[in-house]
């Protein structure tokens, strides 16, 4: 397993398949809980159309892939894989109580956990127990079937696509495992 897993960083917009940089948990922590997208995080919370909403994020949020490095974004170009997934999970009635119960789960424990930019929604980074990339989808079929049936939400099945990009918005309170902050 590794240690400290790596994954490709991206510029916006969405567009641009080609990774800018290879990041660590705690280099995208550092970026959620600067300002760097605090301006963009506010202005699509204040729209109200949903058309609107998808356009403004995939132009005005830079982006990772957590499950691994590519030589661009998409499943045919992985160099490697990081052996983390990212859940996410849109349109909740209670975001403060499902992170809360997150960060206290007996099976995963959580590397990086943060509200979406929408901020009704939530990204749970974990580490799964794979090294190469042939079983993510059972892997993510697994998780959806323990999410569901643990805390009663299923994450966006679009996660199951090893390149699925996540976008970083501004959250001065994500959670990050503290090992990931120490050298």
């Amino acid at each position: 397993m590794i240690s400290n897993p790596t994954f490709s960083f991206f510029r916006r917009p969405i567009q641009n398949l080609n990774p800018a940089a290879e990041w660590t948990i705690a280099q995208t922590w550092q970026y959620i809980t600067s300002t760097d997208a605090a301006q963009a995080t506010r202005r699509l919370r204040e729209l109200s159309d949903k058309n609107q909403r998808r356009a403004f994020k995939s132009t005005q949020f830079d982006y990772v892939t957590f499950s691994g490095t590519f030589r661009k974004r998409g499943k045919n170009h992985l160099i490697k894989y990081s052996g983390l997934i990212c859940l996410d999970f849109d349109h909740l009635t209670d975001v403060e109580d499902l992170f809360k119960r997150l960060l206290q789960d007996e099976y995963f424990d959580t590397l990086l956990l943060f509200r979406s930019p929408s901020g009704n929604g939530l990204k749970w980074i974990i580490r799964i127990n794979i090294q190469d990339s042939s079983q993510h989808e059972e892997i993510f079929e697994s998780l959806a079937f323990y999410c569901q049936q643990t805390y009663g939400i299923s994450p966006d099945e679009h996660c199951k696509d090893i390149g699925r990009a996540c976008f970083l918005p501004y959250d001065p309170d994500a959670y990050i495992d503290p090992n990931l902050l120490t050298p």
